[in-house]
């Protein structure tokens, strides 16, 4: 989960989903019914789909399970590409001493 909420942070910084859908997002990855979720943020249970929808879009998915699949995919992706890159920036740093 935090690999998720880590890859979605990014994507709110890039301003590619809102907060909202970041929050919908998490909740929904933590087991969390539509309506559950609306009520908790306070907004529809179709307004909870229509984020989902928008997720959907923004990485291709087809269903909610390819949702979940490629959310979880991309973030872990994600993370390695930015644990790579920190251990080049490292490697390529001049020795202090």
């Amino acid at each position: 989960m935090y690999v998720l909420m880590e890859w979605l942070n990014a994507c709110m910084r890039g301003g590619l989903i809102s907060r909202t859908q970041q929050e919908v997002i998490l909740l929904l990855a933590a087991g969390w019914t539509d309506e559950a979720v609306g009520n908790k943020l306070d907004i529809s249970s179709r307004t909870v789909q229509r984020h989902v929808s928008r997720t959907m879009t923004l990485v291709g998915a087809r269903s909610r399970l390819e949702l979940g699949i490629l959310l979880s995919s991309r973030a872990q992706s994600w993370v390695m590409r930015r644990a790579q890159s920190n251990r080049q920036s490292i490697a390529l740093e001049p020795a202090t001493g």
